[in-house]
């Protein structure tokens, strides 16, 4: 696991209560069946997570690497990837 800066999205109106968030990124539609472009978590739940810096751990991808990888349509074809959030009562330290 690593542990990395991102610079993404803002994630505003994040229910009450939770000790931290976590993304998953994927793709249902890719070639090969469902591609995970980006997981993370133990992402901070107590402010607006932004595009500005904010410290994650990462998970590994489908091409089996760390970090974000982008969406490699082919050519014509639309992407359509799925954001998923979540608010967890714990930090996981997986």
């Amino acid at each position: 696991m690593d542990k990395k800066l991102i610079h993404l999205f803002t994630i505003t109106n994040i229910p009450g209560g939770p000790q931290s968030l976590a993304i998953i990124e994927d793709d249902a539609d890719a070639q090969n069946g469902t591609f995970i472009h980006w997981w993370a978590w133990n992402i901070e739940s107590g402010k607006t997570i932004s595009k500005d810096q904010f410290l994650v751990i990462e998970g590994t991808n489908s091409p089996e690497k760390m970090g974000y990888i982008g969406s490699c349509p082919l050519s014509g074809a639309d992407r359509y990837c799925h954001f998923k959030v979540r608010a967890l009562d714990i930090k996981h330290g997986l």
